[in-house]
């Protein structure tokens, strides 16, 4: 696998925890359009 890929895929994964992370530190304020 090219890893250009793999880079991809780790770089989704870390942009979904810091948004997990985000939404875990203002539950209140739920970016729209994501949904954990």
């Amino acid at each position: 696998m090219p890893a250009r890929l793999i880079d991809g895929r780790a770089h989704a994964l870390a942009i979904r925890e810091e948004l997990r992370r985000a939404v875990e530190r203002h539950p209140d304020q739920r970016p729209p359009g994501i949904t954990v």
